[in-house]
């Protein structure tokens, strides 16, 4: 009967590390996630934006109304 439990307890040890492993890497993404989020929303409607200004510079160039 002690033999089983030490099987047992065997088995769940590394299984519980591992559950602990995973859990805490899960949380150190979800937090590099979340304070990253916001700066790659405001990167990405910066480019946009770039993007709008250059396309409306090269129309009003293609139509000679340039402003210099």
């Amino acid at each position: 009967m002690a033999g089983i439990r030490q099987e047992v307890a065997r088995s769940v040890v590394p299984l519980v590390a591992l559950t602990v492993v995973t859990a805490l890497v899960a949380k150190a993404i979800g937090g590099w996630v979340a304070s990253i989020g916001p700066m790659v929303i405001v990167l990405g409607t910066g480019m946009l934006w770039g993007n709008v200004v250059r396309a409306r510079r090269q129309r009003d160039e293609e139509e000679g109304d340039v402003e210099c």
